[in-house]
């Protein structure tokens, strides 16, 4: 979590969770759950961050994987998801 103060709470840090800077770096990002980091990669277990919500005072991150759509805080997203892209040429 951010360490944050009440005079930074605008809509850039509600919640105290994401920044939108920060979901906004995630957009288009292939990402896998943690426990899914030892099997290969395949449709079925990788995700695309594909959107940003504000809801509930908090900003979220929209993933998309093959069956369902699943939305995360930052506290979710850190605990059970990882970056997977694959930059290279």
């Amino acid at each position: 979590m951010n360490n944050t103060t009440e005079e930074q709470a605008t809509f850039e840090y509600v919640g105290f969770g994401f920044s939108l800077e920060e979901a906004t770096k995630l957009m288009h990002q292939e990402v896998m759950y943690k426990k899914d980091l030892n099997k290969p990669r395949t449709l079925e277990n990788i995700g695309i961050v594909s959107g940003v919500l504000h809801l509930n005072e908090e900003i979220e991150i929209v993933i998309q994987f093959y069956e369902h759509i699943v939305q995360f805080t930052q506290a979710e997203y850190e605990a059970s998801l990882k970056i997977v892209t694959d930059d290279r040429p």
